[in-house]
């Protein structure tokens, strides 16, 4: 089956919108013909397999597939894990009066995850470090991870058993090479419910614009998650002022917009042709011009700031946006991600 073909059935069980736009019905017996291997594999690299089987589960109950029944299975103690340690993390954080918020993390789509990302206060970053020393979570993140974090290159990653993994964030996408004001991530933040426990996150534009710097920045591709999310957030209604005065004071304005424009092509090519003759792949790749276009605005406002720090924001950003991508991407393969 060609891949067009599965990417296709993907979209049409995890995007109304897709359904509604290209006119499409796909019937159990189209379903039975389908490259389940292959179909579950990029539904998996794109995070929205929970969402293809849930929706498949519902649509057609009658069809039986043992791999839809695993994954369905996985999310339910996925998403208790996922309350569970957002729970944790309150009973650890609330009473010492440590202020954070999760980002990165809620995309409004269900979707199976291994870890959660915890942005804390700058000015208690010490004493959060101290709370979670002592508690019973252990540092994960492979052998290297702490030699990595002690010369300022990496976030910190904790765990423990039950519970998703923790990703301990600063700034965004670092403290040491910003990419907006610590004010604009914290102003306001809006909360949410996922998997039934309430959790804040950032407001939409510093949610917005956490999302593009992380697939920017650290993840240089758009899945299909990303995308619905991203999208989904762009014709919401975002103030672009606000968002304009962030990319533009931290030199990367150039490369958000050219990041936009990679998500418009995949709108037009998603929503408004004939997507039988689409050349478009997910999980989508971000141009490396881009890339490093963007990286100079936040190095450059940095050494600015502090002069000093030149050579830290330079062996950072090498390292979180090239070198670091290889090891991460081993340890992940190694750990079964």
């Amino acid at each position: 089956m060609d891949k067009n073909k599965i990417l296709s059935t993907i979209l049409y069980f995890v995007d109304s919108e897709f359904r509604k736009a290209q006119d499409l019905k796909i019937t159990q017996t189209e379903l039975r013909g389908l490259d389940w291997p292959a179909a579950f594999k990029l539904a998996k690299d794109n995070k929205v397999l929970y969402e293809f089987c849930s929706n498949i589960s519902k649509e057609f109950p009658s069809l039986e597939n043992n791999k839809i029944e695993e994954v369905i299975s996985q999310a339910k103690e996925c998403f208790r894990s996922f309350k569970d340690t957002v729970e944790f993390i309150h009973s650890l954080f609330d009473e010492e009066g440590i202020d954070f918020i999760f980002v990165k993390t809620f995309k409004s789509i269900p979707h199976l995850t291994r870890d959660i990302d915890v942005l804390i206060d700058y000015s208690s970053h010490n004493k959060a470090f101290k709370i979670l020393e002592e508690s019973p979570l252990s540092e994960t993140g492979g052998k290297f991870s702490k030699t990595i974090q002690n010369l300022g290159l990496d976030t910190a990653h904790y765990g423990k058993p039950g519970l998703l993994d923790i990703d301990i964030y600063s700034g965004m996408p670092w403290h040491q090479a910003p990419t907006m004001d610590d004010e604009f991530l914290w102003d306001k933040p809006r909360s949410v419910n996922a998997y039934g426990v309430d959790y804040r996150i950032p407001n939409r534009e510093a949610d917005f614009l956490s999302m593009v710097a992380n697939n920017i920045f650290t993840n240089p591709y758009i899945t299909i998650l990303d995308f619905l999310y991203l999208n989904f957030l762009m014709k919401s209604g975002l103030n672009f002022d606000i968002i304009n005065k962030q990319i533009g004071k931290f030199g990367w304005k150039e490369a958000f917009y050219q990041f936009l424009d990679q998500i418009k092509r995949i709108d037009r090519e998603v929503y408004e042709s004939d997507f039988s003759s689409s050349k478009i792949v997910f999980p989508y790749p971000i141009r490396l011009p881009i890339l490093l276009k963007a990286v100079l605005g936040p190095v450059r406002y940095q050494i600015k700031r502090e002069p000093k720090s030149a050579m830290k924001s330079l062996k950072l950003i090498g390292y979180r946006c090239f070198f670091g991508r290889l090891y991460s991407n081993i340890y992940k393969i190694i750990k079964g991600k």
